[in-house]
């Protein structure tokens, strides 16, 4: 059954900005209690706006940029997270 389109777009884009407003700000909540954090990261491969810089992502899939170092593409580094934003972690190669 499909039911006639009655809500304005004006709605419909206030509604998607503040389900998205609210949604960059749970992740990056959610991502800035990583900090201080070690996680093994999977080496993906050079960060998009830094060729200095690598990125890899987390065991739950989470981007993290971190300086190149003595780390190689397709090697697992354990990474302490130094900053987030909703999207991405950033952090540096941690050896102990």
């Amino acid at each position: 059954r499909r039911y006639p389109d009655d809500i304005p777009a004006e709605v419909k884009n206030r509604r998607l900005n503040e389900i998205i407003s609210l949604h960059r700000s749970h992740s990056e909540q959610k991502n800035k209690e990583e900090i201080g954090k070690i996680h093994l990261i999977l080496v993906e491969g050079p960060s998009k706006k830094n060729p200095e810089e690598w990125c890899g992502r987390t065991d739950t899939n989470k981007m993290v940029i971190f300086p190149k170092g003595q780390a190689e593409k397709c090697q697992f580094v354990n990474v302490r997270i130094t900053d987030a934003t909703s999207g991405t972690l950033k952090g540096e190669i941690f050896s102990n």
